[in-house]
């Protein structure tokens, strides 16, 4: 977890020098809270854990807690995941928003131009809600239950975390419940049912689960608005 001594990093200044194609005069805090300012580059070896290299220092990425260069704010969320993993800070506030990115990418001077839709979809940021960071630098997933953590103090904001649980809710009956109808249409198809009621009310039903998804993603971000507006 990071220590307030991460979060309080973000607000140093410091001037950013390129160098190169994959090295930025940069910093790095290790989860130790030990600041490392100079030329930083990403290592990921096949079959070897990746390291960050600091004027040509290494040490392992896991060691590594937040990452500051040319291109923004990057918390390591491996604790929150089964693999290394790092997000970028794509919303600043009481509470911040971070999107995981490929920090394989974001740690060289220069980001990738003349991308396919496809590939800029892959590997750039798009302002997406992945991770929530508190006041004291504790970063949090948007599930429900992390949800209620992040704005436990916050009655007007709880408001819109509980409709991302009902909708989370109904997203899940009509999940189960179209896809035992749709089981149920299938083995009816079997015995020469054809496209039954059972099957078309399972697909129904299954599909509309999806509808709710918007509806989640606007109640977070209400919630996040809320909260940073109080």
């Amino acid at each position: 977890m990071l220590t307030q001594r991460l979060l309080l990093s973000f607000s140093l200044l410091f001037t950013t020098i390129l160098y190169g194609q994959s090295e930025n005069l940069s910093y790095l805090v290790l989860h130790s809270g030990e600041k490392m300012e100079g030329l930083i580059a990403y290592h990921a070896p096949i079959m070897k854990a990746p390291t960050f290299e600091v004027n040509g220092f290494k040490m392992p990425a896991k060691e590594v807690g937040l990452l500051k260069n040319n291109h923004g704010v990057f918390a390591n969320v491996s604790h929150l995941n089964k693999h290394e993993s790092f997000a970028m800070r794509v919303q600043s506030g009481k509470i911040s928003v971070f999107e995981n990115i490929d920090i394989s990418v974001y740690s060289k001077a220069q980001l990738p131009s003349q991308l396919s839709p496809k590939d800029e979809q892959q590997l750039l940021a798009s302002g997406k809600m992945d991770y929530l960071m508190d006041e004291v630098g504790n970063v949090y997933t948007t599930r429900y239950r992390d949800l209620k953590d992040v704005y436990a103090y916050s009655d007007a904001a709880m408001v819109h975390v509980k409709r991302v649980n009902r909708y989370r809710w109904l997203r899940g009956v009509l999940a189960s419940a179209g896809g035992l109808l749709t089981g149920i249409g299938v083995v009816q198809a079997g015995y020469g049912g054809g496209i039954t009621p059972a099957l078309v009310m399972g697909a129904v039903g299954f599909g509309c689960n999806f509808l709710f998804i918007p509806a989640i993603d606007d109640a977070k971000w209400e919630a996040l608005e809320t909260y940073n507006n109080e």
